[in-house]
């Protein structure tokens, strides 16, 4: 886990989150790209040319933190919006509501079954970019919902929101007036 304390008397949230999205994605490809010959100064120079905050280098579905992509935002800093598998959930229970929701946030869950640490991890890349983020699932995930942004508030970041609804055209409607937007693409 890596986070990252500083001053905003001197350096502003977002420069702040920038530094730590590009330290995470060096951390990140160092290891997987070093072949016992090429200098630091390489990497460092890719990273210099990195624009925006690391993305991963896993495939689209399940990344390395967990996180199953339903479906990519729109544009980039549209927000992301975690759907909570609720107790008994299968893979595909969020797939409905994917198919309904047609706000511009990416949609992504985390396989069940799931606790808060999991989705926490899977939150990472999103916090970290300090994207809109938004807590969503069905009736029985609530509670779980609630923890995570509990514990999201505990680290210093602002709690998202949550929603929960019982079929998925009702989540799909309530993400719909509860998700928090990000600039327009």
């Amino acid at each position: 886990m890596l986070t990252a304390v500083n001053d905003r008397t001197r350096v502003p949230d977002g420069e702040a989150e920038a530094a730590l999205a590009q330290t995470a994605l060096l951390l990140r490809e160092l290891p997987a790209d070093t072949d016992g010959i090429t200098p630091a100064k390489e990497f460092l120079r890719l990273l210099a040319e990195a624009v925006g905050p690391a993305t991963p280098t896993c495939p689209p579905a399940t990344r390395a933190t967990g996180l199953v992509e339903l479906r990519p935002a729109a544009y980039p800093g549209a927000g992301t919006v975690l759907l909570i598998p609720p107790p008994g959930a299968t893979a595909g229970s969020y797939t409905a509501v994917a198919d309904a929701h047609r706000g511009p946030q990416a949609l992504a869950t985390v396989a069940p079954p799931a606790d808060a640490a999991a989705c926490l991890r899977a939150l990472r890349p999103a916090l970290a970019a300090g994207e809109p983020l938004l807590l969503g699932g069905y009736s029985g995930a609530g509670q779980l919902a609630y923890e995570v942004a509990r514990r999201i508030g505990a680290h210093g970041w602002r709690p998202p929101p949550v929603a929960v609804a019982a079929s998925a055209r009702g989540l799909a409607r309530t993400l719909r007036t509860a998700a928090p937007q990000g600039p327009s693409g």
